[in-house]
């Protein structure tokens, strides 16, 4: 992590740690010292994956 160290901000995305794979990616983070939204006290929000193209949503 000491090749981050300048760094003040990332952005992980990935699976919810329900699931089988985002146990295993929250793991993996957390044995890096990484801390979650919640953990930290913050929330974040991100648009829906799939979401009406420009068009369809100005009519």
């Amino acid at each position: 992590m000491e090749r981050y160290a300048h760094c003040r901000f990332f952005l992980l995305s990935m699976d919810h740690e329900s699931t089988p794979e985002g146990k295993r990616s929250h793991a993996f983070y957390r044995e890096l010292g990484f801390l979650s939204y919640e953990e930290k006290r913050m929330a974040g929000f991100g648009l829906p994956r799939h979401r009406p193209a420009r068009e369809d949503m100005t009519a």
